[in-house]
């Protein structure tokens, strides 16, 4: 029998950027929860890293919720979204199944996606 490990999103703050971060399986249910807590920090003007570094399963709604993020990240300068996802990981082999990397800043870790958004203006 398949062990569960259900879904998770936790939401921390590193100075001026949102750090949500997803453990364990990421489906339906914290696909909604990502996509609330994006549509709420968005709202505020802000900069947000998406560390899937702790995810162990990723579906398609998931992704779908990064595409949105990155496209909400278009209608104002004031705004930066990028993605965690370690070399060998889950999420990154997703990721790079789909292309996405193609469209959304990836990142190896958690630092290196704050750094590069703390450098930047948008």
């Amino acid at each position: 029998m398949k062990p569960e490990f259900p879904g998770e999103l936790v939401v921390e703050r590193a100075g001026e950027v949102w750090v949500l971060t997803l453990r364990g399986e990421q489906d339906l249910q914290t696909a909604e929860a990502l996509n609330a807590e994006l549509e709420s920090v968005f709202q505020q003007g802000t900069k947000v890293v998406v560390d899937l570094s702790q995810a162990t399963f990723i579906d398609s709604t998931t992704l779908s919720r990064l595409v949105r993020g990155r496209q909400l990240t278009t209608s104002s300068w004031r705004h930066g979204f990028v993605v965690c996802a370690p070399a060998g990981s889950v999420a990154r082999r997703v990721i790079r199944l789909v292309s996405l990397e193609d469209h959304i800043p990836v990142f190896e870790t958690r630092d290196a996606a704050l750094e590069s958004l703390n450098g930047s203006v948008g």
